[in-house]
């Protein structure tokens, strides 16, 4: 077996563990994305709905409301503090899982490059190997019709 066939197997194996590394990767994109629209959605929320407490308050409102609003307003920041934690804490994990996929893919061009260069060597090798049998046989049908003259 030859060092190319050798380490197929390994190549094999390298390209299931960055295929495996690429779906995770793409799943904490998504799970990113996702949090990270949420996110949006609460500031848009907390946006409008500040803006309605300033038109609301410009015309005037009841102590009461005026609780109410400031109360709610509180809890969407506490919401919105929450979310960004939750974005940055899916921020750090897909960049922990873009490292782990570009040392899988590293490994596994490695491996592509060995191959190639042992199929490479391996092809000289043959090439050789068959000059060399020609010469011999043309040296010994040489050898041959000297001595039949």
């Amino acid at each position: 077996m030859t060092k190319s066939e050798r380490l197929k197997p390994l190549v094999r194996m390298a390209e299931s563990k960055e295929m495996t590394a690429a779906r995770e990767l793409g799943e904490c994109m998504r799970v990113l994305n996702d949090k990270q629209a949420r996110l949006d959605d609460l500031l848009k929320y907390r946006q409008e709905y500040a803006e309605r407490f300033q038109r609301e308050g410009s015309v005037g409102m009841s102590a009461r409301k005026m609780h109410d609003f400031r109360a709610f307003l509180a809890n969407l920041d506490k919401g919105i503090e929450q979310q960004q934690g939750l974005v940055e804490q899916a921020a750090k994990i897909l960049e922990e899982k873009r490292q782990q996929w570009f040392s899988k893919r590293t490994r596994t061009k490695a491996l592509d490059n060995a191959v190639a260069r042992y199929q490479s060597d391996e092809q000289r090798s043959e090439e050789r190997r068959v000059q060399k049998e020609s010469d011999e046989r043309a040296i010994h049908d040489y050898g041959r019709n000297k001595k039949s003259e």
